[in-house]
């Protein structure tokens, strides 16, 4: 496989049997592209276990982290306590 061979000329190693079988899963049941796995390996390439951080990359692409945007202030809906004369005092106090 010509991926195998980039990846292996990159780390500048010949990958292990399990490695092999990690990059074709990644291919076939991952359905990620040869393109995005050749840049996560070369993202990877000065790691002491290259393999396991390429996973880790790729595993961030399909899987992205939602965070909430620290410039955005969450809308709370206001709170109504039961009583009109908390209710007044709050607003005046805004």
């Amino acid at each position: 496989m010509e991926l195998i061979d980039k990846i292996q000329n990159l780390w500048g190693k010949t990958l292990s049997p399990i490695e092999t079988f990690t990059i074709i899963n990644l291919l076939q049941e991952e359905n990620l592209q040869e393109d995005v796995i050749l840049e996560a390996a070369m993202m990877s390439v000065d790691k002491e276990k290259p393999m396991l951080y390429m996973k880790k990359i790729l595993y961030n692409i399909k899987h992205p982290l939602e965070k909430p945007n620290p410039y955005v202030q969450p809308v709370e809906p206001p709170k109504e306590s039961g009583s009109q004369w908390l209710d007044n005092l709050k607003e005046t106090l805004k």
